[in-house]
């Protein structure tokens, strides 16, 4: 549908391949055109310690001790490298890391895909003059919302530029087709994300009909979604006991796994005990320097490491080719 022109709703679960149903996209447009991807990057892990701040504060535990925001790991850094180790011509920019040596534009042109932030796209100067040459050159192939219900949950609250991106959006490149990307959203939720954006819902039959001019398939949003039965994820609730770590070792072996713990000294305890039960851990959270968590990452993802003893510092959604067992502490 995308190929086609037509705006695209991707209501997929997680794993299911939302990443390449826009990346694919964007290697089959143009040579000279850009897919501007807008993800939440790091406030994905401002939500997550927040959360597990106020988990901290029901068990009396002070949060300023134990949580830091990292912004070193980067679920889209990873997506970027990849791509790049395929040849293949993308970039991050954001505020957080964006430098001032090279002028933006010539970093951007000649990008297939450019991730970014709403507010590095809406308020820097750069970027907008980036905008606005690429859409009078009609370089611009499409827009993607990576995690899109963020426009409803965030957009109220305290990221007002998520919700601003549909007027944005409407008023400045209404006619560049958009992808919405999303695991978790509502019906309802689709119907006011498409009204949000000015976008007309198709149904399977009226997609690609006769009747469907192609300057106008941009306004027409395909739904393609999929409601899976996750059989492979397992729950269960044991009570810990100071033998915890012959537990995990016992049920998790080799596999690959993150044991999340709620506190640093927890995740250091946790790996030691491990290791001394002869486990291939390693341990990741805020209090350590920034190039000891990123050694630790890639030993992980590369699988050298087995298990991961972290806090809500090392991100999800960032996995290796063996799907990881997860244990919260």
């Amino acid at each position: 549908m995308a190929t086609l022109g037509y705006s695209v709703f991707l209501h997929l679960p997680t794993g299911a391949g939302k990443s390449l149903a826009f990346q694919a996209p964007a290697l089959m447009a143009a040579a000279d055109q850009t897919t501007l991807v807008v993800s939440p990057l790091i406030a994905l892990m401002h939500v997550r310690v927040i959360k597990t701040i106020k988990i901290l504060e029901i068990r009396n535990i002070s949060a300023k001790k134990n949580i830091t925001f990292d912004f070193s790991f980067s679920v889209v850094q990873d997506q970027v490298a990849a791509l790049k180790r395929k040849g293949v011509k993308a970039i991050q920019v954001s505020s957080e890391q964006r430098g001032k040596s090279v002028p933006l534009a010539q970093l951007l042109d000649g990008q297939r895909l450019v991730y970014t932030t709403p507010e590095f796209l809406q308020m820097n100067s750069g970027m907008k003059n980036w905008i606005r040459a690429a859409r009078r050159e009609a370089r611009l192939a499409r827009i993607v919302l990576d995690e899109a219900h963020c426009v409803l949950e965030w957009g109220n609250t305290f990221r007002p530029a998520y919700l601003q991106l549909s007027q944005w959006k409407t008023q400045y490149l209404s006619e560049v087709p958009v992808t919405l990307a999303t695991a978790s959203v509502s019906d309802e939720d689709i119907e006011r994300l498409a009204e949000l954006f000015c976008l007309k819902l198709l149904s399977a039959g009226s997609v690609g009909g006769p009747s469907m001019k192609v300057e106008d398939r941009h306004s027409q949003m395909a739904l393609i979604q999929q409601v899976t039965d996750r059989k492979n994820l397992r729950m269960e609730v044991v009570t810990k006991t100071p033998k915890a770590a012959e537990w995990i070792a016992e049920r998790v072996g080799t596999k690959t796994t993150i044991v999340y713990c709620m506190t640093r000294k927890e995740a250091e305890d946790t790996c030691l005990a491990l290791v001394r039960v002869g486990c291939h851990a390693g341990v990741y959270h805020g209090g350590l320097p920034r190039k000891r968590r990123e050694f630790v990452r890639k030993q992980w993802m590369m699988g050298q490491l087995s298990i991961i003893c972290a806090t809500s510092a090392f991100g999800v959604g960032c996995c290796p080719s063996g799907k990881p067992v997860d244990i919260a502490l």
